[in-house]
């Protein structure tokens, strides 16, 4: 009894370990992991293991949730099936697959091949200050003697024909400089195998190039100079969302300065009063920038008017210099301002002076003439206007003054003594009697032969002093004799 019982021992043992070294679980072959970078599918191909004997029942796909942790089994196929592609994914990271071998029910279960594979995961980014796209892979891992060099692919199609570089086993970096604005480029890497037969695809990347444009307004409207102390600067910007900044620039002239007075971030219509030193030699532009804080664009540049009006020998003499060197759809305007009065005396785009013989004046017009000037041009986003400073000149009328008077007279300009001037200016007018007492004084009033109190004055030859008010610091003083007749 003992006998069979210990044959029953060998026999069993024996078949336990024949079972056990037939099942042997052994790993599929030549296992290669790829993308398909135009339909995001994953594509597995294997061999079978040549010291394979036993029946396989098929083959499980596996995909690694975690790189070297657990996995799970995502499908399987038939034992005479060597490929597996999936449906399509969302290729967002590296994929990690492995292919087991399924002995079915006959035991042993599956072999979790861990040297599987996984892919090459591209990705680009763009950047706009060096104007290139960088690339960047993770190398294929898996095969026994590891990669042997990457292409890699790109260009504005959605299937890349053009052939950008072969990077090294060691390099797992490139750069795209032929980049042009407002495309979208697409971009894959083979990783290729020692024997440069087997390749793995990786994902496929697209970039899209979209760099800042012109913005459709950034025009200076009206540079306005105020008594040669101010500058007031209108102008509209509308912002593309790509852009960083607008300065508004001062430019001055032989101090060879140039300074940012203002900041835009917004688009809209602006208004700056610029109150920094003379304003005769300030000239302005608008200038864009982008993210990379580089000038990317500028308005037109536009320098103030001055204007210089001088009097002499019955007329007076314009001058001024020209605020932009545009020589296109441009001309000058130069209004006279007397009082409340106001005269347009030319528009040419040609002179940048002017004679004025004054001939349109008249009497009851007054003795302070302003000149201003102001210019338009056509610039790069609308019409620009440009005003000069006021430059004013006093003129000294022609005086002429009577030497008699008939208070009694039937034509009344003999009734009165007073200044007969060319141009109306405000005067003063004291008359004396012959032991030099004041008897009359009133301003831009004549004199009637009367005095202070309302009396008519007698015959007699009188003194007067008259005082004429061309401008705060110009007057002139007449002194002379004027007789009192009444017949």
């Amino acid at each position: 009894m003992r006998s069979i019982n210990l044959l029953f021992v060998t026999v069993f043992l024996i078949c336990s370990m024949v079972n056990s070294f037939a099942l042997e679980p052994l790993k599929p072959v030549d296992i290669n992991v790829s993308v398909d970078p135009f339909s995001s599918r994953v594509k597995i191909t294997w061999k079978k293991n040549p010291a394979e004997t036993n029946v396989v029942a098929g083959y499980n796909i596996n995909v690694w949730l975690v790189e070297g942790q657990s996995v799970k089994v995502i499908d399987n196929v038939a034992a005479n099936v060597f490929e597996w592609t999936s449906v399509v994914i969302d290729v967002s990271e590296p994929l990690w697959y492995s292919v087991g071998t399924d002995y079915g029910t006959a035991g042993g279960g599956n072999e979790w091949d861990t040297t599987g594979g996984k892919t090459v995961f591209l990705n680009s980014i763009y950047d706009q200050c060096s104007k290139k796209v960088t690339l960047t892979w993770t190398p294929y891992v898996g095969w026994q003697n590891g990669v042997s060099n990457f292409e890699i692919w790109g260009s504005t199609s959605l299937d890349p024909t053009s052939f950008i570089q072969i990077a090294d086993v060691s390099n797992t970096l490139s750069f795209d400089h032929i980049i042009n604005n407002n495309e979208t480029y697409y971009y894959y890497v083979i990783a290729k195998k020692d024997d440069n037969l087997t390749t793995s695809f990786s994902n496929m990347t697209s970039k899209v190039v979209n760099d800042p444009s012109l913005p459709s307004v950034m025009n200076i409207n009206t540079l306005q100079n105020i008594d040669n102390a101010q500058s007031i600067i209108s102008f509209d910007i509308e912002l593309n969302k790509n852009y960083y900044d607008v300065a508004l620039i001062r430019i001055v002239e032989g101090e060879q300065t140039v300074d940012t007075i203002s900041r835009y971030s917004t688009g809209g219509e602006f208004s700056y009063t610029d109150n920094w030193k003379s304003a005769s030699n300030h000239s302005y532009c608008l200038v864009s920038l982008d993210r990379c804080n580089q000038l990317y664009s500028s308005s037109d540049t536009i320098k103030n008017i001055i204007i210089d009006a001088n009097y002499s020998n019955d007329f007076v003499s314009v001058s001024w210099l020209k605020p932009s060197d545009k020589l296109y759809s441009f001309f000058y305007d130069l209004d006279v301002y007397i009082l409340s009065k106001h005269v347009n005396l030319m528009q040419s785009a040609i002179v940048n002076s002017y004679h004025d013989d004054l001939l349109y004046l008249t009497e009851s017009d007054g003795n302070v003439i302003c000149y201003r000037v102001s210019s338009k041009f056509a610039g790069n986003n609308g019409e620009v206007n440009v005003i000069s400073n006021e430059s004013c000149v006093t003129l000294e009328p022609k005086v002429w003054i009577p030497n008699a008077i008939n208070p009694i007279s039937t034509n009344s300009e003999n009734r009165v003594f007073e200044p007969r001037m060319s141009l109306k200016s405000p005067y003063s007018i004291y008359i004396y009697n012959k032991n030099r007492e004041l008897i009359f004084s009133d301003e831009n009033q004549g004199w009637r032969g009367k005095d202070n109190s309302g009396d008519p004055v007698k015959d007699d030859t009188y003194i007067y002093v008259i005082e004429v008010l061309y401008n705060q610091n110009l007057r002139r003083i007449y002194k002379g004799s004027v007789t009192v007749v009444y017949k």
